[in-house]
């Protein structure tokens, strides 16, 4: 239960501060042309909702853990570290996705079915060990996977991640971050006329 909650919870995360980060934007098209708002505004306070939701659901998270007899470890505390590379991966993906359905009005129906797809590309309701070796570089490519296990790496096994997931998770993290916002901004001055 514990493995599967945890890398339910992380995604969850991700998924919600995304599509919620696309929404905004296209849903506060109005409020762009009547006053001036920074418009990065809408997806940070998007991700910063679902941050709150995330906290609030690790409560009943390391309860069930307790109960189910998981052992809780000295590892949580760099859960706080998981998490803030999550939110800046979510940020940066939040970023790219509002500025393509500012331009695509059809980006939020598409990207609804890509996440049932692309949840189902990341080892969470199954273990990665199941994937064939000959796979397993494909799984390796895809950015939430290692998001997943920097979350439930010291929840479920009670250990730090090593440290190839922890390098592999900044540099994902850093780089939608940056893209996200270089593109984001240099777009910004459009988004009153497009929305």
């Amino acid at each position: 239960a514990v493995y599967i909650l945890s890398g339910h919870t992380a995604w969850l995360f991700f998924s919600s501060a995304t599509s919620s980060s696309m929404g905004e934007m296209v849903w506060s098209g109005g409020l762009f042309q009547r006053i001036y708002v920074p418009k990065l505004v809408f997806p940070v306070a998007s991700v910063g909702a679902s941050l709150i939701n995330l906290l609030i659901s690790l409560i009943p998270l390391i309860l069930i853990a307790a109960l189910t007899g998981v052992r809780i470890t000295p590892a949580l505390l760099v859960l706080p570290l998981s998490i803030l590379l999550l939110a800046a991966f979510a940020l940066g993906m939040g970023l790219l996705l509002a500025t393509a359905a500012v331009y695509f009005a059809d980006m939020l129906p598409v990207y609804d079915v890509a996440l049932t797809l692309w949840m189902y590309a990341t080892p969470i309701i199954y273990p990665i060990e199941i994937v064939p070796p000959n796979w397993l570089w494909l799984f390796q490519l895809n950015p939430v996977y290692h998001f997943v296990r920097l979350f439930r790496v010291p929840l479920y096994e009670g250990i730090v991640p090593d440290w190839q997931t922890w390098l592999t998770g900044t540099g994902f993290a850093l780089a939608a971050l940056a893209l996200g916002a270089f593109v984001f901004t240099s777009r910004s001055n459009d988004y009153a006329y497009r929305v």
